[in-house]
């Protein structure tokens, strides 16, 4: 793997992308979120970017500087663009009427002409901007996508993925160049076929599985087909992106909400447990007296198929508030955003929570994000959400309490104090 940092560039250049990086990412959180992530990911699997005809027709400079950057800190993408807005002003040139329908532009023979120099022209203009500003990349205007018909009679020369050469995209990451993609594709025996640009590049990323796919328009997002409305968020179990002001798709094994501990895979939670969560790492409490507990205990877990991810929702004490006891995930889970998923589906389930990490947990400012307030005793942290009556949490602050002060007592070898906590705390 490739560290992000790790290319032999010029130190004028460096200096300029560090500077770039520093403006560009304002909090601490963001810097560790970003090189926790991306650092973890190989560097030619970092993301397939769609790029709206709009954007290159508006942002053409913007985006090859962009691009570029990211090629910089070894961040690879793959491109797909499109080129709407620059076809139909010269169908308009030409006198040739749009036809859709269902939303699918019929491409008849005229149109697929002008549409393959439009595809060509944008294309070059991106991959020559690139290589101004010093990155390195190569036009593909066929080759990758293997398409059918879509339906001849309704839309004519339209078609549907049905292979994408895998070969031949690791082939130009291999040779070291920035592959920008036209979503125009070939039948197997050479006829060249309209393909939506969304779809091209979601097939692409099915196939290669980036650990982001973008797409990146002038819209904001994607929009619902028939509400019209941008998209917040799809679960696809596919694909993945970080949050942000677009549409977020995450990519992930799907998390399932698990009462029946039996059905948990005892041995690969044993590792799991053993091998990321802290607690057990240090031993208090060990696996082997923990398991049991889940066993004989009315507590609801999320977890998926992997047992990448697990979190134990303990039933609400006296104060009536549910205890997160557990948030265990692996790095998979974190790259995957399977705790975001996870974190949705717990917020839907419990309206009010409350939960305990360390203080110096590295995770606090994720926590924090995510709790309407928090208490801090000694070296631990209660936080919680959803609790209007703050008197309700109290039974959890009196627990730290006294667990901090029966630590205190045990560092002390302090008997006549841990015979008052016996004594008051039967």
């Amino acid at each position: 793997m490739t560290p992000p940092c790790s290319l032999a560039l010029p130190l004028a250049g460096v200096l300029e992308t560090l500077v770039k990086l520093l403006y560009n990412i304002g909090f601490r959180k963001e810097v560790e979120h970003c090189l926790r992530e991306f650092s973890a990911v190989e560097w030619h699997q970092f993301a397939v970017i769609k790029v709206g005809g709009a954007v290159l027709a508006d942002e053409l400079d913007t985006l090859a500087s962009s691009l570029a950057f990211l090629n910089r800190v070894g961040l690879y993408s793959i491109v797909v663009h499109g080129a709407g807005p620059q076809l139909h002003g010269l169908l308009e040139e030409a006198d040739i009427e749009a036809q859709y329908h269902d939303g699918i532009r019929i491409t008849d023979p005229a149109t697929l002409g002008i549409a393959r120099r439009v595809f060509q022209d944008e294309n070059l203009k991106l991959v020559e901007d690139l290589e101004k500003v010093g990155t390195r990349a190569r036009p593909m205007n066929g080759g990758v996508f293997e398409a059918e018909y879509l339906d001849r009679d309704r839309y004519q020369y339209v078609g549907k993925i049905v292979r994408v050469n895998k070969e031949l995209v690791e082939s130009c990451i291999r040779a070291g160049a920035l592959l920008i993609l036209t979503s125009l594709a070939e039948t197997r025996d050479g006829q060249i076929l309209n393909i939506n640009a969304d779809v091209a590049a979601g097939e692409l990323a099915r196939v290669l599985e980036p650990l982001k796919i973008v797409y990146l328009n002038k819209k904001g997002g994607l929009l619902h087909g028939k509400t019209k409305k941008k998209i917040d968020d799809i679960n696809l179990d596919e694909l993945f992106t970080h949050s942000g002001a677009g549409t977020i798709i995450r990519r992930g094994h799907r998390v399932v909400k698990v009462e029946d501990f039996s059905k948990i895979d005892a041995d690969k939670l044993r590792l799991l447990l053993q091998e990321n969560d802290p607690a057990i790492v240090s031993g208090a409490p060990s696996v082997t007296s923990y398991l049991p507990s889940l066993r004989d205990r009315k507590v609801q877990i999320y977890t998926d198929a992997e047992l990448d991810i697990f979190a134990v929702i303990a039933p609400a004490g006296k104060g009536g508030i549910p205890f997160l006891e557990k948030l265990i995930a692996t790095k998979t889970a974190v790259l995957s955003n399977l705790t975001d998923n996870v974190w949705q589906m717990i917020r839907r389930d419990f309206p009010s929570l409350a939960w305990v990490a360390p203080k110096e947990d590295s995770n606090m400012a994720w926590y924090l994000e995510r709790a309407d307030g928090s208490f801090t005793s000694g070296d631990k942290t209660l936080l919680w959400y959803g609790v209007e009556d703050l008197n309700s949490v109290e039974e959890f602050v009196l627990k730290g309490k006294l667990r901090h002060a029966i630590q205190r007592a045990l560092d002390r070898l302090d008997l006549e104090a841990l015979a008052f906590f016996a004594d008051v705390f039967p």
